[in-house]
């Protein structure tokens, strides 16, 4: 069994993409969920290295079959969850006399919904995780490095976001910007709000 892993949807491209990658090169296991299979595939053949585990599932977040098998595949081959990103989501403008039923409910669907049905798929794992995160911090810091594990974390950076970045600058930039947006989205908390961060009882929510 892995000893952290993680769910990324929306994972083929963009925010999800640098957000599987930062997970992948700090030593997660992931698994990568998102709509459009070709480019799910080349986003995993990108994302694969040696010593690096990785897996995936293609379909809509609307979906709640398609929600419901990438924590099954996530658990099957990993065993564990240390964070879910809930990172899909899409954005469909319209002024509202013109809002077609349709359009509304998939963005319902993935912006709302999905977040909603992948806390009810995988609460036990990340239930778990949270467990032994506490027992990991009440036992006795040895040798250095950081003298505790992150809790389980919970992201939703919406993935439509990095869209107008996309239009309006180069490449190199929006990668930048997008590589800036994850690590804070992961970065560890201040020593002054670590107490508050770390109550037992509380979610994480970035």
């Amino acid at each position: 069994m892995a000893q952290r892993a993680a769910i990324v949807t929306g994972g083929s491209s963009g925010i999800g993409l640098e957000i599987a990658r930062m997970l992948l090169e700090e030593g997660y296991a992931v698994t990568v969920a998102s709509r459009r299979p070709d480019k799910l595939e080349q986003a995993v053949a990108d994302l694969s290295g040696e010593g690096r585990e990785i897996a995936s599932v293609a379909g809509s977040m609307a979906d709640e079959a398609v929600i419901a098998e990438v924590v099954a595949t996530h658990r099957e081959r990993f065993g564990r969850l240390d964070v879910l990103v809930n990172n899909a989501g899409l954005g469909i403008g319209a002024p509202v006399a013109e809002i077609e039923a349709k359009r509304l409910d998939m963005q319902l669907d993935v912006n709302l919904r999905a977040i909603v049905l992948f806390y009810r798929e995988s609460v036990e794992m990340l239930r778990a995780a949270a467990a032994e995160h506490r027992s990991a911090r009440r036992r006795p810091r040895k040798g250095p490095g950081p003298a505790t594990r992150l809790a389980p974390r919970v992201v939703a950076p919406a993935g439509s976001a990095e869209r107008p970045i996309a239009r309006t600058a180069p490449a190199t930039a929006r990668d930048c910007a997008i590589r800036r947006i994850v690590r804070s989205c992961f970065s560890r908390p201040h020593p002054a709000s670590a107490q508050r961060e770390h109550r037992p009882n509380e979610s994480h929510h970035v």
